[in-house]
């Protein structure tokens, strides 16, 4: 069955001033039940009063009723959240009618001068009232701006202070889309900003992500579901949901190189399957062996190169026969496949072994071992500079190698443990997923150095950059 889904809309609510709080909504729809998902974003201007706020807890109210949201922070020091956007809570709620957000705060520092203050603080904290309407299925972002202001020792009370921030969704051109498969949503990014601009809800444990030019379409594996979520990604709507079958359990998406064919791995079934791009037919289905993990495609021969852990080999399918023509013992578990699509190399990264290996796809020869501190989660090729980029979890860091001489370049060091990478089209940033950590790391390829971190929500699988 199809599922219609609505896309995104925003709604502005305006607090009278006492409150000094006014927030930014968006909402969009999700495959869920009775439930809404909610996710509370923070900023700090870039320069700030001295301020430490600690809170309790943040709730949703509606009356005396109240539902308690999970904080991903209690401390907010606005010297370190200065110049930054971070995720004060991702939580599913019950859908209904809710009147206000309250906010729990326990203590705020304050700075006078050079001394620290503590003023007091007005009792039962700071509610502020929302009016909304929480649908069932839908995923709902609040931007908020706090703005930390000196302390008046004389004033009897002290309340933090917020303002609006309506995000600026830029042209597509701009943005970056993450699936998180813990919020059953893919958030939206600003690519010039490095900020959260929304959350599309696409459904059940959104995965691989894959974009076609051609009809500027953003495709969503739902392993949650067994389905493909269709999304517009000029109108960011999700216009269908197109099921596989039952236990598919898809994973990782590939468009092949004319984008009129989407390649889909389905763990679950151990298969490879091919679906019109535009129709959404399904082409033919072919087993690929025990647990498949990437794809590949060769430029060239226009075969499909999947790695399958559980195998232990690389099996090689020929989309036009629909026929496994060989299979690679290249490394014990495989996990991770990529091809250079100007040397034709192949490079294989395991879950068993601290390497990379390449194959020469040309002359069908197994390459050299280029040894790593760990093993691999994730592979880019950077075909400008010839470099090679490997998510190394253990080492907190990605691996670059001079494939062609056959040495580790160097390393980029990482906050977190680092999953799939994703390049810009102009190849000078790295986008790094890190599970983990909830957050992407965003990286400038030609220095080999971390310029930010985006919190983004719960296990982030897949960064795409349209």
């Amino acid at each position: 069955m199809l599922h219609r889904l609505h896309g995104i809309r925003r709604v502005i609510v305006c607090i009278p001033v006492c409150s000094l709080l006014i927030f930014f909504l968006t909402t969009s729809k999700v495959v869920a039940a009775g439930n809404s998902r909610l996710m509370v974003f923070l900023e700090v201007p870039g320069s700030v009063v001295s301020t430490e706020l600690a809170l309790e807890g943040l709730e949703l109210r509606n009356g005396d009723h109240s539902i308690s949201l999970s904080l991903e922070r209690n401390d907010l020091v606005s010297e370190n959240l200065a110049g930054k956007q971070i995720l004060l809570s991702s939580a599913e709620v019950p859908s209904g009618f809710y009147s206000s957000l309250h906010f729990n705060i326990s203590k705020i520092t304050g700075q006078v001068g050079v001394a620290e203050v503590v003023p007091h603080l007005r009792p039962g904290g700071l509610s502020v009232p929302l009016d909304v309407e929480l649908p069932a299925g839908q995923t709902t972002t609040i931007f908020l701006l706090w703005r930390p202001a000196a302390v008046d020792p004389e004033a009897e009370f002290h309340s933090p202070k917020f303002e609006i921030q309506i995000p600026v969704v830029p042209p597509l051109g701009s943005l970056a889309f993450v699936s998180s498969a813990g919020s059953g949503s893919v958030v939206i990014i600003n690519r010039l900003t490095k900020r959260v601009v929304g959350a599309l809800g696409v459904g059940d444990d959104p995965r691989g992500l894959a974009y076609s030019r051609n009809n500027q379409t953003l495709f969503v594996a739902l392993a949650g579901q067994d389905a493909i979520a269709v999304v517009d990604a000029m109108s960011l709507r999700v216009n269908n949901i197109v099921p596989l079958q039952f236990g598919d359990d898809p994973s990782r998406l590939l468009l092949s190189r004319d984008e009129a064919t989407l390649f889909v791995l389905c763990p679950g079934s151990r298969t490879l399957t091919s679906l019109s791009a535009w129709s959404m037919q399904q082409q033919f289905r072919v087993a690929v062996g025990e647990g498949p993990r990437s794809i590949a495609q060769d430029p060239v021969s226009g075969k499909l190169y999947v790695a399958c852990e559980d195998e232990g080999r690389v099996q090689i399918v020929d989309p036009g026969s629909v026929t496994i023509t060989n299979s690679l013992t290249l490394m014990s578990a495989p996990v991770e496949v990529v091809i250079d699509e100007q040397s034709r190399l192949l490079f294989l990264g395991g879950s068993a072994q601290r390497s990379i290996r390449s194959f020469d796809l040309a002359s069908d020869e197994s390459g050299g071992d280029q040894n790593i501190c760990g093993i691999v989660s994730g592979l880019a090729v950077n075909p400008r500079s010839r470099r090679l980029y490997a998510s190394v979890p253990s080492c907190r860091n990605l691996a670059v190698i001079r494939p062609d001489v056959g040495i580790e370049f160097g390393s980029i060091n990482l906050p977190g443990s680092p999953g799939l990478i994703a390049f810009d089209q102009a190849y000078r940033q790295l986008w790094v997923v890190m599970p983990e950590q909830g957050a992407l790391a965003v990286c400038n390829a030609n220095m080999g150095q971390l310029e930010t971190v985006i919190q983004v929500g719960s296990d982030p699988y897949q960064v795409l950059l349209p």
